[in-house]
């Protein structure tokens, strides 16, 4: 469905970064897509879990880890671009 719709960036927000996020993220690298996890509003199982889940997804991508406030302003970029383009 992303594919369609010419997705090439997944955001990942939520519950569980050892769990939901984490096996989320490596299926969506592995479908070529750039991951972009939240890091301010996802949390773990436990702190040592949720930890360990952000480094191997940085492991996977490098520039992966964001904060909302990048986030925001991304969206906001795309937003500009997308006005231009309709003038």
């Amino acid at each position: 469905m992303l594919k369609a719709y010419k997705a090439e960036t997944v955001v990942l927000i939520g519950g569980f970064t050892d769990i939901c996020i984490l096996y989320t993220a490596v299926d969506a690298h592995q479908r070529d897509f750039y991951l972009n996890v939240v890091t301010d509003v996802v949390m773990g199982s436990s702190l040592q879990a949720h930890d360990d889940a952000l480094e191997m997804i940085r492991y996977l991508q490098r520039d992966s880890l964001v904060t909302s406030d990048d986030t925001m302003q991304w969206l906001a970029s795309l937003e500009d671009v997308a006005v231009a383009v309709a003038e």
